[in-house]
């Protein structure tokens, strides 16, 4: 067929006017990490819809696809900034992974259009039409094999520093079905730099993310490199106004709730890095200032499972004081208070990574100005665990207005039962330089450098403060596990120079449920006896003198056994049956899933001593998992007849069933 590009011909024939509407030709696709590429030649039309159909599509069926897309004749420039600082001007699909300077850019005349996929896996065909008009001609593609899959960025722009450490810039293509690409369109750059040592090295390395502020962008070369860690920088969402959605996101398509796009996509970046670039899934630090020390703390208290420790220099905190120099952007990216829409996370959907969709998918449907209110999200999400916050705030600071965020947020943090280091001073709207940060508990060295190796562990528990005088920041406070099982908790602490309560947080192995009791011990001797676990599942010592170094140790004395179920989110309908009840010698225990998650079942005896785990593993959603017990304790010596409770954990979920033995 011949194509005439930028034209519609109309032609004179015995009296009748033919018209001839030009089609985009050269149609590809490839499908690479979950999302099909696919790119044509434009026909000069305004815009260009992409149909996709798991027949070849036709004249006849064309009707029946789907249409996925409606793209301009711009589709394959970059925008609203993004690109700008390698000279990319253009999109760039094919990975550069050697070398140096851009990957091979698409042109102006090519049109472009990335699809997620949704389903598990399928043949699938696509058609690009000029907007608004359904000619098939040669304008398809297929069969296209697609499967679901965890997306991945492509690396676009290499180049190597003075130092010899290699800079990459990555574009992420999201999920167009869910994005809304007025704020940003759909596809994102972010930098990474690497250290010298990267390229040969064998082991995985620290990682350290930064966010840029409101009038910065990411740079060619990563402005703070290490020569020990993984660099990352983002950006804050790129429109062509100024207000910006400060690192969380923004309104959805339809202005019925709102999304956290910006958020999502600067943890893709990370657990890419983990993933497939040597990244240390143990050792991730997050900082910056004013609106990218405001990421970092709303980071820190949603992933406490991706973040060990941030630095914010003077964040934001909370959006829905209508006083606050920057609530304009909370009006324009979350829509009006009287609404207060509801939030969603998007899932992440990683079979790597079910703790994040366990942790988050549950608070889905949060008034949206309520989840911004970070302070408040202290004492309001008691149970979740977060990272170990180091912040600073000015009194004499105007954009991250000391009235509005700094003044309330000291008394919020000296109480919140949380691990924090946290300074005021009387500066204005400057950067505070890592103030905040104990260098010699977080970083291999006594310096101020936070480019120094990265040591402040993840998989380490951490004590939480509260009660702590203004008088004092806790920086010098650092701490030294010594148990942390399932029964014990015991830890030094030092330098902490101030009375406290001390709770513990982020438990490895240590079990804390709502009823059970422990003593307190100070410096191997008894403080406090019965001291009750909460209903949140934490339990908190009375104050303790944090001036010398003290030990202090946790020592379950009892294990409260609930004869009903009891959960973070009651709605859940997952159950435990057992089969036969009573059973000698042995009893089939099943446990139906209700969202992909980390499940465990152990059996209790009637006064909380546990006899046996019987089940720990990472479980897809909507299925029955089903594991025995033959009546043994974990030593394997038989247990006496008798009644016994069956508890499974599942993620955020508690559930017991009574069963009963009988020899």
């Amino acid at each position: 067929m011949t194509t005439f590009k930028n034209l519609a011909w109309s032609v004179l024939v015995s009296g009748l006017l033919f018209s001839i509407s030009a089609t985009p030709t050269n149609i590809q696709a490839f499908f690479r990490d979950g999302q099909t590429f696919i790119t044509w030649t434009e026909d000069g039309s305004a815009t260009y819809d992409v149909y996709r159909h798991t027949a070849d599509i036709t004249t006849g069926n064309i009707t029946q696809a789907i249409k996925v897309a409606t793209a301009d004749n711009q589709s394959s420039n970059t925008r609203n900034g993004i690109g700008s600082p390698i000279g990319q001007t253009h999109w760039i699909i094919q990975p550069k992974t050697s070398g140096t300077g851009l990957g091979a850019e698409l042109t102006d005349n090519d049109g472009l259009f990335v699809n997620t996929t949704h389903e598990t896996s399928g043949d699938f065909y696509y058609a690009v039409c000029s907007g608004g008009t359904t000619e098939i001609t040669s304008n398809t593609i297929g069969p296209i094999a697609e499967q679901k899959m965890v997306t991945k960025p492509v690396p676009v722009w290499r180049g190597r520093d003075a130092s010899n450490r290699l800079h990459v810039h990555y574009s992420q293509f999201m999920d167009y079905s869910i994005w809304n690409t007025a704020f940003e369109g759909y596809i994102i750059n972010y930098v990474a730099a690497f250290p010298a040592k990267w390229d040969t090295a064998t082991g995985i390395m620290p990682i350290v993310s930064a966010f840029n502020g409101r009038s910065g962008r990411i740079t060619q070369y990563h402005p703070s490199p290490s020569n020990f860690n993984i660099s990352l920088y983002h950006d804050a969402v790129s429109t062509a106004s100024s207000l910006q959605d400060w690192y969380y996101g923004h309104l959805n398509k339809d202005s019925t709730a709102v999304y956290n796009y910006t958020e999502y996509r600067v943890i893709k970046a990370i657990l890419y890095t983990v993933s497939d670039l040597k990244g240390d899934a143990n050792k991730i630090f997050g900082w910056s200032h004013s609106m990218g020390g405001s990421a970092c703390l709303s980071l820190a208290s949603r992933y406490p499972m991706i973040f060990s420790s941030v630095y914010c220099s003077q964040p934001a905190n909370d959006w829905s004081n209508t006083g606050f120099a920057w609530y304009g952007d909370g009006l324009n990216n979350y829509g009006p208070r009287a609404s207060n829409l509801p939030i969603y996370n998007i899932p992440y959907d990683d079979p790597a990574r079910p703790d994040l969709d366990a942790h988050l998918q549950r608070y889905n449907g949060t008034p949206v100005w309520d989840w911004q209110n970070i302070r408040d999200n202290l004492t309001a999400r008691a149970g979740d665990d977060m990272a170990l916050i180091c912040a600073t705030h000015g009194t004499a600071d105007g954009s991250i207005d000391w009235g509005t965020q700094g003044q309330p947020f000291g008394p919020a943090i000296r109480n919140c039962k949380r691990p924090f280091k946290y300074i005021v001073n009387n500066s204005d709207h400057t950067n505070q330089n890592f103030n905040a940060v104990n260098f010699s508990q977080m970083f291999n060295t006594r310096v101020s450098d936070a480019y120094a190796e990265y040591i402040f562990p993840l998989n380490q528990s951490m004590p939480g403060f509260s009660g702590i005088s203004a008088t004092y920041t806790m920086i010098a406070c650092w701490w030294t596990m010594l148990q942390d099982t399932q029964d014990i908790w015991e830890i030094i602490i030092r330098g902490g120079i101030s009375l406290s309560t001390i709770t513990p947080r982020r438990c490895q192995a240590f079990e804390v449920n709502p009823g059970d009791k422990f003593d307190v011990y100070v410096n191997d001797t008894l403080k406090q006896s019965t001291v009750l676990g909460d209903a949140n599942g934490l339990v908190t010592s009375s104050y303790i003198n944090l001036g010398p170094v003290v030990k202090v140790k946790f020592v379950n004395t009892f294990r409260a056994v609930k004869t009903e179920k009891y959960a973070d989110n009651p709605s859940v309908s997952a159950e435990v049956s057992s089969f036969p009840n009573p059973f000698n010698p042995e009893i089939e225990l099943r446990y139906y899933n209700t969202a992909r998650q980390h499940v465990t079942m152990t059996i209790y005896d009637l006064q909380g001593k546990r006899i046996r785990k019987v089940m720990d593993r990472n479980l897809p959603a909507g299925i029955f998992a089903t594991a025995f017990w033959d009546g043994m304790d974990r030593s394997g010596d038989r247990v006496s007849s008798g009644i016994y409770i069956v508890r499974v954990l599942a993620g955020f979920t508690t559930l017991e069933k009574k069963i009963t033995l009988a020899r």
